[in-house]
Parts: C-alpha cells; structure tokens; sequence
C-alpha cells in the first residue's frame, strides 16, 4: 500500500511538515484552553502546565525531526523502516520520537475525550508526519547518494586549446 511508503519530496509535503510540526503548539493551546472554557477542568486546575510542557517536551524534538528529516530525504521507503547498517541512528531516531509520539497518543485520545475531533484529526496527521520524517531520517545513507558523473575533459577546459 501506497500509505505505508513516504511520499516524493515536494512542495505540497514540505508544506504539510512545516504545518502539522510549526502549528501543532496552536492546537495544543486552542485544545487545552477550548476544554478550560468548556469547564472540563477544574477552578484551581492549571491548563499552562501541559501547554508549557509540550513547549519543553516536545516541540524541541518536532523542531529537530523536522529540520534534520528535510534535509535528509529519501523518497520511498517504508515508514517503519530500520536500517540494519546504521543500528544506532535507527536506534537514537527511534528513541527521540518516543516522546512525541507519547504527546501525540494522548492528544489524539484528549480530543476524542474533549468532544475535540479537529484536534484528533490534526493530531493522527501529525503522527503520520513524524512517521515519515523519522524513516527519512533512518534510511538516509550519505554513502548512497547519487554521485554527479565527472566532467569530460572538454567540458573542463574553459578555453579551447
């Protein structure tokens, strides 16, 4: 199945990244002040708490998934790839998106909770790119790139002879 691959780089990607990563603080203040208004929490209850702690939590490590997995693209691979060869990138890749995904379990389940089902929808979109940034990070090999092939003699030369 298509889903299950990471899509082709592209404008409409890069967009929808940069979206779900750089507004996923938003929706995590919109819910948690929604679910204040809506008096699902209690007078003495702190809603700044868990948006503090997704600022501190998590958004350093979306930042960084983000930022690292753009530059490092590779275009379809399996988005629970693990790549035998570099055991410990997969490994610390893995390790780092524990957090996130954490975060990103529990606001999916909040919304569902809250009555919040945008937050829920945002939230499953912002799973799936963090999944995606994840296998590019992990199956990025520098040593696999394409080499440009070397330049003729003739194009070498800027002047005739």
């Amino acid at each position: 199945m298509r889903i299950f691959r990471t899509p082709p780089k592209n404008w409409l990607t890069i967009a929808f990244l940069v979206v779900t990563i750089l507004g996923s603080p938003v929706v995590v203040a919109a819910h948690f002040f929604i679910r204040d208004f809506h008096g699902d929490y209690g007078i003495e209850d702190s809603i700044m708490i868990p948006i503090a702690g997704y600022f501190i939590e998590v958004f350093p490590f979306a930042l960084i998934f983000l930022i690292f997995g753009l530059r490092r693209y590779t275009p379809d691979r399996f988005i629970f790839t693990w790549n035998r060869h570099r055991f410990w990138r997969s490994l610390g890749w893995t390790v780092l998106l524990l957090t996130p995904l954490a975060w990103t379990y529990f606001m999916i389940f909040d919304g569902i909770n809250g009555r919040l089902y945008w937050v829920t929808a945002f939230f499953m979109f912002y799973f799936y790119g963090l999944l995606v940034l994840r296998a590019w990070l992990v199956s990025y090999d520098p040593k696999l790139l394409p080499q440009s092939p070397e330049p003729a003699a003739a194009d070498a030369a800027p002047f005739p002879e």
